[in-house]
């Protein structure tokens, strides 16, 4: 009994000892950001998806909204609104939240910092959908690897990506399907930044060829 408690205390105090860190910084973002809104122009002429994410005055994440345009033929953009996610803190080591599809809670899920550079994100959707994803840090928090498994309606998704940099600037994303035994590998490229650092313009390039560009506008406090 002795021996738990003894190491039950210090795995407590491991993990009290854990560096603050702030979900904009675990996000890579400087300075007090209030909100960033990416917008992903695929090449495709048909297709955008915006994601905005907002923060708190401390850098805790609080909401994020999805939206997807798709260009009908005769030039007009039809706006489709997606899901809304609504996050709480709970303690540092817990981040619970839930995400709402035409104002009805269909899913629910938390983030739990499992080690200083590791979280592990679980949701699940009343029994139909589940995944876990584990997110893994460097030291300087730049996400290095990023796992995810999934069971979507009787499919399963085990997908792992391993993020490579190059002087604190992200170069590449290698994605390993295991289910499907495949590779797929993107490249950045034409990297753009704000005076607080931050990217603000990004290509993402597959086999040469252009995916979809990243453009970001950025609110602070």
């Amino acid at each position: 009994m002795k021996f738990w408690i003894v190491a039950f205390l210090l795995l407590w105090g491991i993990v009290l000892n854990y560096k603050p860190i702030t979900d904009a910084q675990r996000m890579g973002l400087k300075g007090k950001v209030q909100s960033i809104n990416e917008i992903m122009i695929y090449a495709e002429p048909d297709y955008e998806l915006k994601e905005t994410s907002y923060f708190d005055e401390k850098g805790n994440l609080t909401r994020r909204q999805f939206y997807e345009y798709y260009i009908d033929s005769d030039g007009s953009t039809t706006e489709m609104e997606g899901n809304y996610e609504s996050y709480k803190m709970v303690s540092p080591e817990l981040t619970t939240y839930s995400i709402s599809d035409r104002r009805r809670i269909t899913k629910e899920g938390e983030i739990v910092r499992v080690g200083e550079y590791k979280f592990i994100r679980k949701e699940n959707e009343y029994g139909t959908y589940q995944q876990e994803i584990t997110s893994e840090y460097n030291t300087k928090w730049e996400l290095i690897k990023l796992h995810r498994k999934a069971i979507v309606k009787g499919d399963s998704v085990n997908v792992m990506m391993k993020y490579k940099y190059k002087k604190g600037e992200l170069k590449s994303i290698q994605a390993y399907d295991f289910l499907k035994n495949e590779e797929e590998i993107l490249e950045t490229k034409n990297h753009q930044y704000d005076t607080y650092g931050n990217v603000i313009f990004m290509e993402y390039h597959k086999n040469g060829k252009l995916l979809y560009t990243s453009i970001c506008e950025i609110d602070y406090y």
